[in-house]
């Protein structure tokens, strides 16, 4: 009879024990459980970060390239406009000349004058583009 107690006692602690470790168990599995989940929330919360930054590179990218097209097509123009200028430049030159030859002074005059302000004026432009085009980038 006293074994038979005995074994009972020992099978009820076994069982305690058992339910003890088990609780335990599942408690830090529930721990686990939750830190999973608190880092799945900071993961998503990050990528999140990630996408709205990934969005503002692609959109300052796309500016950039934006901007690059219009400084190529700016300078492009300053090209034209500069071998425009150096053909009335080269005409203006010619009817210097010509004048020169001809001994008409106030000829001449007028058209250093026009070369001057033309030049001036082309100059002013040409500054502002590059400025724009700085400006730009």
């Amino acid at each position: 009879k006293e074994q038979l107690l005995h074994v009972l006692q020992f099978q009820k602690d076994e069982k305690s024990k058992f339910e003890n470790e088990s609780k335990e168990l599942l408690q830090g599995l529930r721990s686990v459980q939750s830190q999973l989940s608190r880092t799945e929330a900071k993961i998503d919360a990050q990528s999140i970060k990630l996408i709205r930054i990934e969005k503002g590179l692609d959109k300052m990218f796309a500016a950039i390239d934006r901007g690059v097209i219009q400084i190529r097509v700016d300078l492009k123009d300053n090209l034209n406009d500069i071998a425009k200028l150096r053909e009335v430049w080269s005409n203006r030159i010619s009817r210097i000349e010509a004048a020169i030859e001809k001994g008409e002074s106030n000829s001449v005059n007028r058209a250093v004058d026009y070369l001057k302000n033309s030049n001036s004026a082309f100059s002013g432009t040409l500054e502002a583009s590059v400025r724009d085009a700085m400006n730009a980038q």
